[in-house]
């Protein structure tokens, strides 16, 4: 059952590429507070931009979606997952919509400086992440099915110790792991 396993990494590197999509648009921001920019402010906002984008594809792009199907309990995934699929092209479709209108001329005409606002965004965003994302470090699905049904509250999750099928299937996946790293450990000492 490995596969079942909630993925260990997921929550740190949504909650740091989120920090770097924050910093890199605050940076964008403030260098477009700048009247005539020259040749390499102009370049530190193209390279804030293509950082931005960078920061966001590997981080948010696809562990939103990654996360979203393993913490979102059994019982309700298909509603969870269609919710936050509406969530995501509505907020998509705003952005789309409003981002000309921040950006030119006669309406508010911010220009690079509209990274404030998305930078402060993203910035809310890793907040509420880190307040909402439960800690599935070391957890199988049903684990974490189980905390959400004994209504466990996500800052709780890392401090909870399962007594039902979850916790028995995270201790075998557990033993497994230590029996063949220890395997390998074996392995390789005698092959030495």
């Amino acid at each position: 059952m490995e596969g079942s396993k909630a993925n260990d990494q997921l929550r740190p590197i949504l909650l740091t590429g989120g920090s770097f999509m924050a910093l890199f648009l605050f940076i964008l921001g403030g260098v477009g507070t700048i009247h005539s920019p020259n040749a390499a402010q102009k370049n530190v906002m193209v390279a804030s931009n293509i950082l931005f984008g960078a920061s966001y594809a590997l981080s948010w792009a696809p562990l939103s979606y990654t996360i979203l199907g393993e913490a979102a309990t059994s019982r309700l995934k298909e509603k969870t997952n269609n919710l936050a699929t509406s969530i995501s092209v509505i907020t998509t479709f705003v952005v789309s919509f409003t981002l000309p209108y921040l950006l030119n001329p006669p309406y508010a005409a911010l220009g690079a400086r509209v990274g404030f606002i998305y930078g402060s965004m993203s910035a809310i965003s890793v907040v509420v992440a880190w307040l909402m994302i439960p800690e599935m470090k070391g957890r199988s699905l049903e684990e974490v099915d189980e905390m959400f049904e004994k209504n466990i509250a996500v800052r709780e999750f890392r401090d909870y110790r399962s007594s039902g099928i979850g916790g028995a299937i995270t201790r075998e996946e557990n033993m497994g792991t230590e029996i063949s790293d220890s395997g390998s450990a074996n392995a390789m000492s005698k092959a030495v």
